[in-house]
């Protein structure tokens, strides 16, 4: 892993479990509220769903319900970002179908990903109850790893 690599995995890290290592709820709890958490990781232009494998694994070990998106990998990445953003969108709804406790969402997509991502987030925000078909959005991260 480069060092590029390595500091935007620490800043995501970070920028998620800094309010529970700072005290503000106990570990327990924050386990059971993260395990109504889904946490979106988009690849990149001909990606994969394991290019995100080692922030998905600390995402697990918190408690967090991960999707390593496959809607795009590898040549469908090239199939553009509407199409891309679509085939996120049914993903998420799966997921969502198959866990109903789910509560909140939050995405994180690597270059190219993070466009799937932002355009799926346009496809099903509903603005009257400011939810994503009915997960409340926490976090969206972009971010460009160079290999």
């Amino acid at each position: 892993m480069s060092l590029n690599n390595l500091i935007f995995v620490i800043y995501l890290i970070f920028s998620l479990f800094i309010p529970q290592r700072l005290g503000a709820f106990p570990l327990d709890s924050h386990r059971m509220k993260n395990s109504r958490h889904l946490v979106v990781l988009c690849n990149g232009l001909m990606g994969s769903s394991n290019d995100l494998t080692y922030l998905a694994q600390k995402l697990r070990d918190e408690g967090y319900l991960v999707l390593q998106s496959k809607a795009n990998e590898l040549q469908h990445s090239l199939l553009g970002i509407a199409d891309g953003a679509k085939k996120l969108k049914e993903e998420v709804l799966t997921v969502k179908s198959k866990n109903p406790k789910l509560e909140r969402i939050s995405l994180i997509g690597n270059s190219l990903g993070g466009l799937f991502a932002r355009y799926a987030v346009m496809l099903f925000f509903d603005e009257t109850s400011n939810t994503m078909h009915g997960l409340i959005p926490e976090s969206f991260m972009v971010g460009f790893l160079l290999s």
